[in-house]
């Protein structure tokens, strides 16, 4: 029987509702919100800044009503929710999942993918507060790897860790790793040594020089909502708005949060905890986000520690990307949101464009081809250089559209004898990007779909030949970047198209 494998999405990706004793009041998350009911308030603000030019109480406005938003979500000075909340937990596994369940983790989190390997009875997925308690998380994992343990009747699990959730993890194992309970832990774009996205926005540092490109990233109804905005209103107000509402929002979500805290780079933690975590009333948070930046400061005895109980760590980092464009560290290393430095456990990393200056060294000399190709990365400064893998140009909200990663999280859960940057030639160290979403979602579904006997023979012929193209191309693990997928889709397109 496979090893159950236990899946710690990334935040935003567990549903949490407002109790009352046994009753749900509403939903905390996700957030129900009609733009128009958002706009109401700030039209009156909004009028006032079109005739006269001046804020007129317009960024004030977007703060609290914005902020309004997540109250539910508000964490106290204490550490306690603001509210009653019930985290939304699957007890039971994949196999279990209603058929709406099921879409929704293979959308979030690809579980349907590892159950197919794993096994359907085999696959759990773990929700949680994601701006709670770390170490009280942590405890619930416990729990939760214990009531996996005796319904699979194994003797371990192993963890799927993405995003932000490594902090739990970290948390997990700081409290439990001697247990021995947990087999392997494959952290997929992991924050495991903070990410300046987090410490930017406690330390006010942002580039807030193309709003109308940040709410264009946003997507969805938010950013249908504001795309007028950036018209209508002065860009030094919508500067002063957007500082005001993230001000409010770290106050809301993130300063009383030790999970978020265990997402502060080591390196930023002292001045944001001078600034912060000081406050008496804040004794909690304080005694939790000094354990994790405990281990953040010397992250290498930390994992010596934890291996040293049977666990064995992987990470699969994205690199080569600016950060999210409204964070003012932009030329760190990232994968858009989480430091490439942190989802691999302390890789160096030059910044994003840039090259290590002529007559680097790597950290340790004795890890063969430790330099990425690109002389930007330094592979061997991490803690577990040997089971560490680079994406180049992975996006962190595409990492589940790079299915050669995907592939490499899947031998990782599936195979024992797989354990290193070396085990297959086919899972370099050092690898590319490419992002598969549209010929996934679309363009894959319509081709198998197609009935190729309605076809005359010569376009039969032309239908075997792109169908044998797009099996090489998706069975091909080394890969350079989008072009190739780009070049695929049109292929596809073009055939589609004489339907």
């Amino acid at each position: 029987m496979a090893t159950p494998v236990i899946i710690l999405p990334a935040p935003g990706q567990s549903m949490l509702d407002v109790m009352d004793g046994d009753q749900i009041v509403r939903s905390a998350w996700p957030i129900s919100a009609d733009p128009q009911k958002i706009m109401k308030p700030l039209l009156g603000p909004m009028m006032k800044v079109a005739m006269f030019r001046k804020d007129s109480g317009f960024s004030d406005a977007v703060a609290k009503t914005l902020g309004k938003l997540v109250d539910d979500l508000t964490i106290l000075k204490n550490g306690e929710t603001k509210y009653p909340i019930h985290v939304c937990r699957q007890e039971n596994p994949y196999a279990d999942f209603t058929d709406d369940q099921k879409a929704s983790a293979e959308r979030l989190v690809g579980a349907g993918e590892i159950a197919s390997v794993i096994g359907e009875e085999n696959c759990y997925l773990f929700a949680y507060h994601f701006f709670g308690s770390a170490y009280q998380t942590a405890r619930e994992l416990d729990q939760y790897i214990g009531h996996v343990l005796e319904k699979t009747g194994e003797k371990k699990v192993n963890l799927l860790v993405f995003s932000l959730a490594g902090a739990i993890a970290e948390s997990y194992l700081d409290l439990y790793a001697e247990k021995a309970e947990v087999h392997r832990v494959v952290c997929a774009d992991a924050d495991m040594l903070g990410t300046h996205m987090i410490s930017d926005i406690l330390s006010e540092n942002l580039n807030l020089s193309n709003l109308e490109s940040l709410f264009q990233n946003l997507g969805g109804d938010i950013a249908e909502t504001f795309s007028g905005v950036t018209e209508m209103i002065p860009e030094s107000i919508l500067q002063t708005a957007v500082c005001k509402l993230t001000a409010e929002l770290a106050d809301r979500l993130l300063v009383n949060s030790s999970l978020m805290w265990g997402a502060v780079p080591p390196e930023e933690y002292p001045k944001l905890k001078e600034r912060y975590l000081l406050d008496p009333e804040r004794a909690a948070v304080l005694a939790e986000a000094e354990k994790l930046y405990a281990i953040h400061a010397d992250l290498p005895a930390f994992v010596a520690r934890v291996e040293a109980s049977g666990v064995r760590f992987f990470n699969l980092c994205g690199c080569g990307r600016r950060l999210f464009p409204i964070f003012g560290s932009g030329e760190i290393a990232s994968d858009g949101l989480v430091d490439a430095a942190s989802s691999s456990m302390g890789a160096f990393c030059a910044p994003t464009g840039g090259m290590f200056e002529e007559g680097f060294s790597p950290a340790n000399a004795d890890i063969p081809n430790a330099i990425s190709p690109d002389f930007d990365v330094d592979a061997s400064a991490g803690a577990v250089p040997e089971r560490t893998w680079f994406f180049d140009g992975t996006l962190h909200q595409e990492f589940l559209y790079n299915d050669v990663a995907v592939k490499l999280i899947l031998r990782i859960l599936s195979d024992e004898n797989f354990n290193s940057v070396d085990s297959d030639a086919a899972f370099p160290r050092f690898n590319g990007s490419r992002n598969i979403k549209r010929l996934k979602k679309e363009l894959c579904p319509r081709f198998a779909a197609v009935d190729r006997s309605a076809f005359d023979e010569e376009t039969q012929t032309e239908y075997d030949e792109l169908a044998e193209k797009l099996q090489d191309f998706l069975n091909k693990t080394i890969i350079e970047d989008d072009s190739e997928t780009e070049d695929m889709e049109d292929l596809l397109s073009d055939f589609l198209a004489i339907e």
